[in-house]
């Protein structure tokens, strides 16, 4: 596939490069064929780059753990349940905001507000997973999709609403606790006192271990940049080198 492109690349730049090559000023033949040779290798860059099929993402979950069917009991009152996690080496791509639910198949008490904050404390995204069994179990968590929400490296809390008159959550010892690839769970935390959704701040320090479920999420890893420009750079450069050993 990618010889077709350079192949069509090669035919459209013989076809426009008269054009290309009247805007830059010429001194002899020579700067002609590099300039022809730049312009080739650029012109495959940007084609290659703009043309290169996307790579499906297969779609993972931030946290896992065996126990799932044992519950932690019901809060003593409204409060955002999260934690805090970071993200390192490459963006990830959020798809899906998610809660537990102890009471499946037949689903969730009540609706459970889920959302995600920076470090400076703004909202990122947020999204309502349903009561009953509206939005799809996976691993005993419930969840909504979103728009595709990218994070970057760096700092992130998940706090999900959670209500005395309803669901119970998941607080003892987590078995075999895992993070997905580039997620790095960090604390609890929680926001007392509130049936909204609120960035929740509190700590209680281990005494949950790790923390409250609470709120989930599953994602995508963001691609990283396609290595096809620096293909047409290298091509820039062994054409450039040809060139100088010719003469």
């Amino acid at each position: 596939m990618i010889l077709a492109y350079i192949l069509l690349t090669s035919t459209m730049m013989g076809k426009y490069n008269s054009n290309l090559l009247s805007v830059v000023k010429i001194k002899n033949r020579g700067d002609i064929s590099m300039k022809k040779a730049i312009l080739l290798g650029l012109f495959l860059a940007v084609v290659l780059c703009g043309f290169s099929a996307p790579v499906a993402q297969a779609t993972l979950i931030a946290v896992t753990f065996d126990n799932l069917n044992s519950g932690g009991g019901n809060v003593n009152q409204p409060e955002t349940l999260g934690w805090q996690f970071t993200v390192s080496g490459s963006s990830i791509a959020v798809t899906n905001l998610g809660v537990f639910d102890n009471n499946h198949p037949s689903g969730l008490d009540l609706s459970h507000g889920v959302g995600i904050w920076d470090s400076h404390g703004n909202l990122l995204v947020s999204a309502t997973v349903l009561a009953g069994a509206v939005d799809p179990l996976v691993n005993q968590f419930r969840y909504v999709s979103i728009a595709p929400t990218k994070l970057g490296p760096g700092t992130y809390t998940i706090g999900a609403t959670w209500s005395n008159l309803g669901d119970n959550y998941i607080a003892q010892t987590n078995t075999n606790f895992q993070t997905g690839p580039g997620i790095t769970f960090l604390r609890d935390e929680y926001s007392a006192e509130t049936s909204l959704l609120t960035l929740p701040t509190n700590s209680v320090g281990g005494t949950f271990d790790p923390a409250s479920f609470g709120p989930n999420f599953e994602f995508t890893p963001v691609p990283e940049p396609t290595t096809l420009v620096l293909l047409g750079i290298g091509l820039v450069g062994l054409v450039g080198v040809r060139m100088k050993l010719k003469k």
